[in-house]
């Protein structure tokens, strides 16, 4: 049984999770899950209150007969009690015969993600590939492997911060209509490193770029990398720069995960020998 909650739950349990309590249950949501329930946009949003403390919460939406949940996170101090297993048999609770099967992507990066893996196959969930593929190294890492061997010159290309805002934008629009991979909220989002992220353009063209974007607990994200040029060399050029403006931030044992959606990303990634570890994984449930 799910109540409706507006004005708090008194007596605990699972809850509906709308804009207008959105902001109670924001610690337990990744930021676009968040965004969209404030914004009234059409996703399912249920909150787990124990007492009268938030303490849990899972977003997701319904895409034709598929349905993706995009955030699922109960606080530490309440794991272990069965409150992801009551947030997510309330979903399939709710989603009765409108769902074929129901999806989960996610990054592990601790201990709390792999008892989250542990719950989704005791459910029968199954993991399967991805296009999207992420790996996790540290700044230290790049920095001491064959990238830095090279020599790529003096001068760093320009990062997001030193270009003309309406340039930037340009530049994003061109991403766009090419299908590259950007990050959700577009170059200009609050969670991008402008100064680390890095861009490469001529005449007003769009070349390549890579976006770092700073995570909690100091991690930063690559969500984009992109070369339009004909030259693998504008690659490592970008992330040789890169890393070297993120050294004068961040210390080397700085974890970064690092987003590919081609061959390419990956293979430049072992060009560089920093030891990355694939980190994501998607399970998927068949009803």
């Amino acid at each position: 049984m799910i109540e409706k909650e507006e004005k708090g739950v008194s007596s605990g349990g699972v809850c509906l999770v709308t804009p207008k309590n959105a902001d109670r249950f924001a610690p337990f949501l990744l930021p676009n899950a968040h965004t969209l329930i404030k914004t009234g946009e059409p996703v399912t949003a249920l909150g787990y209150v124990a007492g009268t403390t938030a303490c849990g919460a899972l977003c997701g939406f319904l895409k034709g007969s598929a349905f993706e949940i995009i955030s699922l996170y109960v606080s530490p101090e309440y794991r272990k009690k069965g409150i992801g297993k009551k947030l997510v048999d309330t979903l399939f609770e709710g989603l009765g015969t409108f769902a074929k099967c129901v999806s989960l992507g996610l990054i592990i990066s601790d201990e709390e993600h792999e008892s989250l893996c542990a719950m989704l196959e005791a459910y029968g969930f199954l993991q399967e590939e991805s296009d999207r593929q992420v790996f996790r190294t540290d700044l230290g890492r790049i920095a001491s492997g064959r990238l830095f061997q090279r020599e790529f010159g003096r001068d760093l290309l320009p990062s997001f911060s030193q270009m003309d805002r309406a340039l930037l934008e340009k530049a994003q629009k061109q991403a766009k209509l090419k299908g590259l991979p950007l990050p959700e909220d577009g170059f200009l989002g609050a969670a991008v490193d402008q100064k680390c992220s890095t861009i490469c353009m001529k005449d007003e063209k769009l070349l390549a770029y890579i976006v770092v974007e700073k995570k909690e607990e100091e991690r930063l994200f690559v969500p984009g990398l992109a070369n339009c040029t004909d030259t693998p060399m504008v690659l490592m050029k970008l992330l040789h720069d890169a890393v070297q403006k993120g050294l004068e931030d961040y210390s080397g044992d700085t974890p970064v995960f690092m987003q590919t959606l081609s061959g390419g990303g990956r293979k430049l990634l072992d060009t560089v020998e920093c030891d990355p570890v694939r980190v994501d994984r998607r399970y998927t449930l068949h009803f």
